[in-house]
């Protein structure tokens, strides 16, 4: 038996046992994709395909400065995003108090007021 990842090379990380096993040591979020076990003998062979997901917490990839100024009347716009899977949803909040109702919006992780 034997292990491929589609339209891919498996790499020298990734681990095909005898017993057909694949073993991805270290995963990573790269190592999301269709793989295919193989199983041949002297009467043929047999293929199956599948989907491996890999599960990733969610880190900040942008974060906003730590302070804003802006004038009076202006709209004050911070952005921040982060990766993750599934996708993290970006939350903004306010120590103390809420945020603004109805002048606030948030918007694909950009916090307008």
């Amino acid at each position: 038996m034997t292990w491929g990842k589609v339209n891919e090379s498996l790499g020298e990380k990734i681990l095909s046992t005898n017993d057909g096993k694949l073993e991805i040591p270290n995963s990573s979020y790269n190592d999301t994709g269709n793989y295919t076990c193989t199983a041949i003998n002297v009467l043929g062979q047999d293929r199956k395909m599948t989907k491996l997901f890999l599960e990733v917490p969610p880190k900040l990839t942008k974060i906003p400065h730590r302070s804003y100024t802006i004038y009076e009347g202006d709209t004050a716009k911070l952005t921040c995003e982060a990766f993750g899977f599934p996708t993290p949803v970006i939350q903004w909040t306010r120590p103390f108090s809420a945020l603004p109702k109805g002048r606030s919006s948030v918007d694909n992780g950009t916090l307008s007021i």
